[in-house]
């Protein structure tokens, strides 16, 4: 696995992979050599992590800004540091606190806009 971390605030595209803003997990053959890739890396729009070489502190960096708990639960398996069980811990809650605010927001959206075409919600 390697650590793909997307420091931009949109949705980065390598071939048919997509990756998210924040931290994204990718199998080992993803190939960071790619020059799309290395020009991103260059401008500092993402980063590519060995997972292998990374410590406990680099690890909780990564989960910090992993808004997707599948990423999150693949993260904390790389270590069985407290604080990196603990911090993933908290970004899932997050996460899915989040998760439900946006839930929320497409409901009262879709209300509203059931409003506005002149039909009952």
């Amino acid at each position: 696995m390697k650590i793909l971390i997307n420091k931009t605030k949109r949705l980065l595209f390598v071939g048919k992979l997509m990756l998210k803003p924040g931290t994204n997990t990718v199998d080992d053959n993803f190939n960071a050599e790619e020059k799309t890739v290395k020009a991103w890396v260059k401008a500092k729009m993402l980063s590519v992590k060995d997972p292998s070489k990374m410590d406990e502190e680099a690890i909780e960096d990564a989960i910090s800004t992993a808004y997707d708990n599948d990423v999150v639960a693949e993260l904390k398996k790389l270590s069985e540091d407290k604080g990196v069980q603990d911090a993933a811990e908290e970004q899932s809650k997050e996460n899915e606190k989040k998760q439900e605010e946006l839930d929320e927001a497409i409901k009262a959206a879709q209300k509203e806009s059931g409003k506005k075409d002149g039909k009952k919600a």
